[in-house]
């Protein structure tokens, strides 16, 4: 199995330009798992949930399922940190989906700094 954690800076609060890297990343990178930076989405570092919550995305929104899809047909397995909202809620999230599994989402519990001024505490307890 080949693993490849991807590190590159995100434009903030530029959602188009973003996807398109992070496509084209699982349609280029040989690698069976790629891992994608904390918020890849959208970039970091927002200092309040009214700031980001233009930039946040549904895990089950179309954006995220066009990036499931994308990594299911390269056969590949992502982990892609986003913005996620879930209605009025805001998270920092990871969605880990692609080849053979079925998606998930981890919502950071343990925020820093003035992600507490942005994101609420994850809901979705740690798994493997």
């Amino acid at each position: 199995m080949n693993l490849a954690v991807l590190q590159y800076a995100p434009v903030f609060k530029d959602l188009e330009t973003n996807l398109e890297v992070i496509h084209g990343h699982v349609e280029s990178v040989n690698a069976d798992v790629i891992v994608f930076p904390e918020l890849a989405t959208s970039g970091y570092f927002f200092l309040s949930r009214d700031e980001a919550m233009p930039f946040a995305l549904s895990h089950d929104g179309k954006e995220m399922q066009g990036l499931v899809e994308r990594a299911r047909a390269q056969k590949k397995v992502v982990v892609i940190g986003f913005a996620e909202s879930a209605g009025d809620v805001l998270y920092n999230s990871a969605l880990i989906a692609g080849h053979e599994i079925e998606p998930r989402v981890y919502r950071k519990t343990h925020r820093f700094y003035r992600e507490y001024t942005t994101f609420e505490p994850g809901d979705t307890g740690f798994f493997v």
